[in-house]
């Protein structure tokens, strides 16, 4: 199951890069064509950046110290140009932490920069091969350019099929295994590949190089040593490939990719049990961490951030018939039932995506009651009634969220309530004392025997 509902950025009412509004138009077009210009600007970068030229430019480039400098000054110009001028210019004043749709701003500018020429700059970029002094350079050279793919590909089946087309996900794999650039490469392949059958299709063939590229995704997820950002990233990347995708326009809901065999390579134990940890690390400590927080914030050093994206895969994961039954004895329950409390609408989203695939498993209702006779004592009290205020419908969540994800919140928490109660654990008593629980909703109180 994919992240189906997109939620605005960071709040910002679009603008300049100076901060001031300035919507798309006459200047931006201009600021457009002379920022792809000047990647044009120095001979050298010209030769570069001209596919006729590519192969003679790098088997010689290395012959004379002359030409190591005029190349090293060529990264420059190019690292420069990004930072300064194309990734403001995208972001438009955008510095969430974790975006899922762009600002009409940046929609409008990437469109601009796309008719100017900044497809080829990016791909040549990215298809840089240097060895010795230059890689250092070159690979933050590259990580800006990624991040700079993700502005132009985020939330636009467009942008995502044409840069995939033009090469724009297989040009990652290598940066996965890279610690300048793999916290870069999984946002890349987050984006790209959601929603989009042939860009995932390029990552899950088997016996390519895109395969290898999905065990380094995996390997980021599970390697505690990693930022955090990165795990946040290579899990989003990771649910989006273990979806599956049907075709918005048939009817009868045609699946243009099937990510079963996604999902057989992470369903083993070693995954399972880092998904159900990293699950329990949320939900964030402030209801508003994951829309609030700008890059660079001290919450990019938190755990907690991986949470929602680690409740995406399992979402999918729960799909195979073998794998809730594994979940909630790994300990999966409590850590998902936190997130679905969360006042976070992406956490408790993802968790309630979770939890749905879990509970509806033919098989699973007596391993959740023998789960919850186990642990019915232990229970955070506040969860519990934060669920239970979810099922009456007098819980609000930040940034409201869909009427589906409402219904299928409440679905949930019933199921639940239902299979606790059938342990013979649970008694609820219902208390309208009028508190507030940090969401605005009604105070429910529900007490476990």
């Amino acid at each position: 199951m994919q992240l189906s509902v997109m939620r605005g950025s960071a709040a910002s009412s679009g603008g300049s890069p100076s901060g001031q509004s300035n919507p798309a138009g006459t200047r931006s077009n201009l600021d457009a064509h002379e920022m792809v210009q000047t990647f044009y600007s120095i001979p050298l970068a010209r030769a570069l950046l001209v596919n006729s030229a590519w192969s003679a430019v790098k088997a010689n480039h290395k012959e004379t110290s002359a030409t190591n400098t005029q190349l090293n000054e060529v990264y420059r110009l190019w690292a420069r140009t990004l930072k300064q001028s194309v990734l403001p210019f995208l972001k438009a004043g955008d510095d969430a932490l974790v975006r899922l749709c762009p600002t009409s701003d940046t929609e409008a500018r990437r469109d601009i920069l796309q008719k100017a020429g900044f497809d080829p700059v990016l791909i040549h970029i990215l298809k840089l091969q240097v060895e010795g002094d230059e890689t250092k350079q070159v690979l933050a050279l590259k990580a800006l350019a990624v991040e700079a793919m993700s502005h132009m590909a985020r939330s636009s089946s467009k942008h995502r099929s044409r840069l995939g087309a033009k090469g724009g996900v297989s040009v990652l794999f290598p940066l996965l295994k890279l610690p300048q650039t793999a916290t870069a490469a999984c946002e890349g392949l987050w984006v790209l590949c959601f929603d989009s059958a042939d860009n995932v299709r390029y990552i899950s063939r088997p016996g390519t190089a895109g395969q290898a590229a999905l065990e380094d995704l995996v390997s980021v997820l599970c390697d505690a040593a990693q930022p955090k950002r990165a795990r946040m990233f290579a899990a989003a990347a990771l649910q989006n490939l273990a979806g599956d995708i049907h075709d918005s326009n048939d009817a009868s809901g045609y699946k243009t990719y099937d990510g079963a065999k996604v999902r057989a390579l992470l369903n083993k134990e070693e995954v399972l049990q880092t998904l159900v940890y990293l699950a329990w690390t949320g939900p964030c400590v402030t209801p508003d961490l994951l829309t609030q927080c700008k890059e660079g914030d001290a919450a990019e050093g938190y755990e907690a951030i991986v949470a929602w994206a680690a409740a995406g895969v399992i979402a999918n994961l729960a799909m195979e018939p073998d794998v809730p039954k594994k979940l909630v004895q790994a300990g999966a329950m409590e850590g998902l039932l936190g997130l679905m409390a969360s006042p976070d609408w992406l956490e408790s989203l993802q968790a309630t995506k979770a939890l749905t695939n879990i509970v509806n498993d033919p098989v699973v209702k007596l391993s959740i009651m023998d789960w919850f006779s186990l642990v019915h004592t232990t229970l955070d009290p506040m969860v519990m009634n934060r669920l239970y205020a979810i099922g009456q419908g007098t819980m609000t969540l930040n940034d409201q969220p869909t009427r589906v994800h409402r219904e299928e919140a409440k679905h949930v928490v019933d199921r639940l309530f239902a299979i606790f109660d059938a342990s013979g654990k649970l008694d609820m008593a219902l208390y309208d004392v009028g508190g507030d629980q940090g969401d605005g909703g009604a105070s429910a109180t529900c007490v476990v025997a």
